[in-house]
């Protein structure tokens, strides 16, 4: 070990050189530090855990014609399936440093990171680009203690409130208990007002990006709490607890349109004209304009929803059992929001509109009052 971290000194390496599972990375971390870190008690350990049960999923009824590339290349997303059990677990380090969006942990004096935060959607741990990058910017140090909520694309909604959000609610102590709360996003990102109504104080949220790098005094952190693409009910129910959410009572039973109007990209205004057309009881929302508990007022007393894929649709965690989910899909089928509908009970649709010869206004609406 010592002549690789001479040979990351001569590199100018600030980052990490190797990695290890988090099991591994307390242990390596309690033979190197048998009377203490920076002069504090090796206190490295979980903190909490929790089992999340396996969990089946069904395919969405499907309707148009998807070919098999449009359909999805993996085993995985091309039939009924089961996730394995899965321990989530809530780490506590001293003296470590977090770097980039999707947190990554090592430890700045031996190079060493748990490879569990090394992951990326479409690598492995050893292909994150922090094992080939010189001259990380400096660390800032982070005194007391630290809770990351950092994950693999939690700028984007869906990751940020199922897979980065749900980490706050492993906490066995009280928010108010930490001096920091690291976040993906910037102060003016959707983030901020999910942060809010999850009862997080602002005043101690560090915003993090692509180069952000601090040295935490003490961290805690969940490698991850979700498998890729494979919600399950304790998700669910570890946001409503956190968000402090109680469906109201159904009442208009709401036909809803959600439009990807205020997108950046996939905008699908002509999608909105046709069904406004043809199913004229809609309601269009633009989720970009709602407060988190609008959303999910909308999205609990839906009976209908219509939607172009989009993150948006993470909201789907809301509705309530039976409710209708009609999915318009342009591109190769993933299945985020199916899985999620599997979850919850709800009745799910994919309308594949790269089939020309589907006409949308006329089985939109067979679908939706049939």
């Amino acid at each position: 070990m010592k002549h690789v971290r001479r040979l990351a000194q001569r590199l100018k390496r600030s980052g990490p050189i190797c990695s290890q599972s988090l099991q591994d990375f307390i242990k390596f971390r309690q033979s190197q530090y048998p009377d203490g870190i920076c002069g504090e008690e090796n206190i490295d350990g979980v903190i909490s855990s929790a089992v999340f049960p396996p969990t089946a999923y069904t395919l969405p009824l499907r309707h148009g014609s998807f070919s098999k590339a449009e359909w999805g290349a993996r085993k995985g997303f091309l039939e009924n399936f089961v996730t394995p059990s899965r321990e989530v677990v809530l780490a506590q380090l001293v003296n470590v440093c977090v770097r980039g969006e999707d947190g990554l942990v090592y430890d700045p004096v031996h190079l060493v990171a748990i490879e569990e935060t090394c992951r990326g959607f479409d690598h492995s741990s050893s292909s994150h680009p922090c094992f080939s990058t010189p001259n990380y910017p400096k660390a800032t140090r982070l005194e007391g203690r630290t809770l990351s909520l950092l994950t693999r694309g939690g700028t984007c909604f869906y990751h940020f409130l199922l897979e980065g959000l749900p980490k706050a609610s492993l906490c066995p102590f009280p928010l108010s208990d930490f001096d920091h709360i690291l976040v993906n996003g910037t102060p003016d990102s959707f983030q901020s007002s999910w942060l809010m109504a999850s009862g997080i104080d602002m005043s101690k949220v560090k915003w993090c990006g692509g180069l952000s790098a601090y040295i935490c005094d003490l961290l805690c952190f969940s490698p991850f709490v979700m498998a890729e693409q494979q919600p399950t009910v304790m998700h669910v129910q570890n946001l409503i607890r956190l968000t402090g959410f109680s469906p109201s009572v159904k009442g208009d039973q709401e036909i809803v349109i959600v439009s990807r109007g205020d997108a950046g990209g996939r905008r699908d205004e002509s999608i909105i004209a046709l069904l406004n057309s043809s199913i004229e009881v809609a309601k269009v929302y633009e989720l970009g304009r709602l407060t988190p508990r609008d959303q999910q007022e909308v999205f609990s007393s839906a009976r209908v929803i219509i939607a172009s894929h989009g993150a948006g649709l993470a909201n789907l965690i809301w509705c309530q059992p039976g409710t209708k989910v009609i999915e318009f899909l342009g591109f190769p089928f993933v299945p985020l929001f199916s899985r999620i509908s599997s979850v919850m009970g709800l009745e799910h649709h994919c309308v594949c509109i790269a089939d020309k010869a589907l006409d949308v206004t006329d089985i939109v609406p067979k679908l939706v009052f049939g």
